[in-house]
């Protein structure tokens, strides 16, 4: 029985080399790497599914239990206004940083000195303010949930910088 399990394994790897494919492109986290915010959408991925998702901070909003909701879209070109921001949010990936990882890491705050740096408009208690013309674009990496267009928690936050590299926050 071994013997046939060995040959079966063989002939599965000589089958992945015939048709050009390597058990590198086969791994769960090549495939979830760096998508965009409309791929991430349109993909029905598993909960629990690690993925890295590419684009701009278009809203932020602090929550009364102290997470943070992130509102991630491919293009901030047409956000012209507060009212662009929110049917733009509705239209994107949701990412929410939890409480817990806030108070663990100071600079994920909401305030000037963290979050604030990467994001469009931010929603408080007064209304929605504008905070910059064109955000930087960010990579936001954590796990997918049940609900569609549902990152959380948010793992990690890396940023564009004026060169075009990459850089972790």
């Amino acid at each position: 029985m071994k013997r046939i399990l060995f040959i079966a394994a063989l002939l599965m790897i000589a089958t992945f080399a015939c048709n050009g494919a390597s058990a590198v492109s086969l791994t769960p986290a090549m495939q979830n790497q760096f998508i965009e915010v409309q791929d991430f959408l349109q993909a029905h991925r598993r909960p629990n599914t690690l993925v890295s998702v590419v684009g701009y901070l278009v809203l932020a909003t602090g929550e009364k239990d102290g997470a943070i909701r992130l509102s991630l879209v491919d293009s901030v070109d047409h956000v012209l206004s507060p009212r662009d921001a929110l049917t733009y949010a509705k239209g994107g990936a949701t990412v929410i940083i939890s409480k817990a990882f806030v108070l663990h890491h100071k600079n994920w705050e909401l305030n000037a000195k963290g979050l604030m740096k990467f994001v469009m408009y931010v929603r408080t208690a007064k209304g929605i303010r504008k905070l910059h013309d064109s955000p930087a674009q960010v990579r936001v990496t954590g796990d997918t949930i049940k609900i569609k267009g549902l990152i959380k928690p948010l793992k990690k936050l890396e940023y564009s910088d004026e060169n075009g590299n990459w850089r972790n926050f």
